[in-house]
């Protein structure tokens, strides 16, 4: 096959990222690049770490180290309120509410998609989220209904156990 020129490139380049990160677990960019090479298409790190980004592939947590996946602007595998995000993020989650904050624990590694889960839901009364390595910082709005969230929460996470009654 012959190699794609630039003009062509970019497109046809990210397409086949999207691609390659649904059917197969890449680990890093080095994997990525040689999946890539192997399907004919050269390209430098430089310009592959902007295409991931362009994408908004992020790179999370799972039971053999970490893995890319699409983020919520294209086909993506975080899941909505509807669906159980169990499968993404393994062990038990706890939440402690304390006025217009909330302060969810997971298992280490795995805050940043499970706040990718959280802004992907888009419960009303959510201002946003603050993620570090197992700690996720909720902060909620003055009119917040506190029960609705919570539903919608063990509605995605079932396993979550809540540690006070506000």
């Amino acid at each position: 096959m012959a190699q794609i020129t630039d003009d062509k490139t970019k497109q046809y380049r990210q397409q086949l990222i999207r691609e390659l990160i649904q059917e197969k677990v890449i680990r890093s960019q080095d994997d990525l690049l040689e999946l890539l090479k192997s399907r004919d298409v050269t390209t430098t790190q430089a310009t592959l770490s902007r295409d991931l980004r362009e994408l908004q592939v992020a790179k999370v947590a799972d039971s053999k180290g970490y893995k890319y996946v699409l983020g919520h602007n294209t086909t993506s595998v975080i899941p909505t309120r509807s669906t159980n995000a169990s499968s993404i993020v393994p062990g038990s989650l706890t939440i402690e509410m304390s006025g217009q904050m909330c302060v969810l624990h997971t298992m280490p590694g795995y805050a940043g998609a499970v706040a990718a889960t959280l802004d992907a839901m888009q419960l009303r009364g959510v201002m946003g989220t603050l993620a570090g390595d197992d700690t996720i910082l909720i902060i909620l709005r003055s009119d917040a209904d506190k029960l609705y969230i919570l539903e919608g929460l063990r509605t995605t996470f079932p396993e979550l156990t809540i540690i006070n009654n506000f």
